[in-house]
């Protein structure tokens, strides 16, 4: 399976996204005129564009196991050589779990209001705190090597 997809994979994702294009074009553009006749609120409760929608959701779905299936087949196969990616992974997470534990839930201001209007619990809250941290830190990260490099080839 892993040679067949080494080889025709990129050939076999093009036709698939090739057809699900086809068909959802077909569908709509067969529905289209009556799509258009009907009122505002009749299009929303529409199922015209349902196929490309459920397409798109099955694909993301399929790529996302997909990653999963090879990702830990190729961890069993080759364990030393994943080490670091292990690593890396694991240094992700803990710096997810440090930003997570230091964030407490806005109080006042406008991170509260927002809150309150996309009615977030703390919890969702200490979360997406957490995530941005560990974007900022991440994006420091980058930042940071990026600079020591150019210096470092500046004096190569």
């Amino acid at each position: 399976m892993y040679q067949f997809l080494n080889k025709y994979g990129q050939v076999a994702a093009f036709g698939l996204g090739l057809l699900i294009i086809i068909l959802f074009f077909v569908s709509v553009l067969s529905g289209v005129d009556e799509f258009n006749g009907l009122g505002k609120e009749a299009q929303l409760q529409s199922g015209i564009f349902n196929l490309g929608l459920y397409a798109s959701i099955f694909l993301t779905l399929l790529c996302a196991a997909a990653i999963l299936i090879f990702g830990i087949y190729q961890i069993a196969k080759h364990p030393k050589q994943s080490m670091q990616g292990i690593i890396q992974a694991l240094i992700l997470v803990a710096i997810f779990i440090v930003g997570y534990a230091m964030s407490t839930p806005a109080e006042t201001g406008l991170m509260a209001t927002l809150a309150e209007r996309f009615e977030l619990t703390p919890g969702q809250e200490k979360f997406i705190s957490g995530g941005l941290t560990t974007a900022l830190v991440l994006f420091a990260a980058a930042a940071g090597a990026f600079i020591v490099s150019e210096v470092r080839n500046l004096f190569k």
